[in-house]
């Protein structure tokens, strides 16, 4: 008879996307759903001369932000132009965001590269010949593996409802410029207050077999017979992920939410989240 055993172990760790010249060098995504939050006018838009009225107090030049821009939030409630030209920015919050000169795009700050990994692999075989003519044989095949997988905050485009009580008073001037003053607001946004995306999976999976072997030697040829059990269980959750149902529960809301959970949710622009709203 014979046996072979074998037994592995792998270890791999993060390895972030900021960490990599060639990567942090690509200053993030090119779409305008960005951590602050983006008003997107589209077709009914403010007129220039309510924007020019506004961005004349911060000391922009007329005629500099058009009424097709994006807006977004700088962290003092000041409006900033997020597109065709980006004008009063006032800093990147937190290191999110990066002014590309045309535009502000959102850093790549949680992306990793590499995800981590933890691994276990365990193999046994055993044959044994009974007699010349039949083996009998077994085998054992486990393995067991752990990894995280980080991305970016989620982002969607949210219509929210002009009633909504966290509309900065900035842009609720502009939006009652608009042909249909009344229309929901267009808002791109990525949910940096839920936190990053995060997979942890965790994988474990094993197989039993076992049977006996022999030759047929009237026809030159053989048989076998096994039996064989295995399982698999994966288990992964999701944390960072954002329920659709109760996004909109909480923009719908006239109160901004507060009468579901705490302090409500301001999309407009990165704000505290307490804890019963993040739940």
């Amino acid at each position: 008879g014979n046996a072979v055993v074998s037994i592995s172990y792998s270890h791999r760790d993060t390895i972030n996307y900021q960490s990599r010249a060639f990567f942090r060098n690509n200053r993030g995504g090119t779409d305008l759903r960005i951590p602050t939050g983006v008003y997107i006018p589209g077709a009914n838009r403010p007129t220039q001369e309510a924007i020019d009225a506004l961005f004349s107090e911060y000391g922009v030049a007329p005629g500099s932000v058009a009424p097709n821009s994006g807006l977004s939030f700088n962290a003092d409630g000041t409006l900033f132009s997020a597109s065709n030209g980006v004008y009063n920015y006032r800093g990147s919050q937190g290191g999110l965001l990066y002014n590309a000169g045309s535009q502000v795009n959102n850093l790549n700050t949680f992306l990793t590269l590499q995800s981590p990994l933890k691994r276990y692999n365990a193999f046994g075989r055993v044959t044994y010949d009974l007699t010349d003519a039949v083996t009998a044989f077994a085998q054992v095949n486990y393995s067991e593996y752990k990894t995280k997988i980080l991305v970016e905050p989620g982002n969607t485009s949210l219509s929210i409802p002009i009633t909504n009580a966290f509309i900065p008073d900035n842009l609720r001037a502009l939006l009652e410029t608009r042909p249909d003053p009344t229309a929901n607001v267009q808002l791109e946004k990525r949910f940096q207050e839920a936190g990053p995306r995060v997979t942890d999976r965790e994988l474990e999976v094993y197989q039993v077999l076992g049977g006996l072997r022999g030759k047929l030697d009237g026809i030159d040829g053989s048989w076998e017979v096994y039996g064989s059990h295995g399982r698999t269980k994966i288990t992964e959750t999701s944390p960072g992920s954002v329920l659709r149902s109760s996004l909109t529960a909480l923009i719908n809301a006239p109160d901004g939410g507060d009468s579901l959970c705490a302090g409500g949710y301001n999309p407009f622009g990165i704000h505290p989240l307490s804890e019963e709203c993040y739940n």
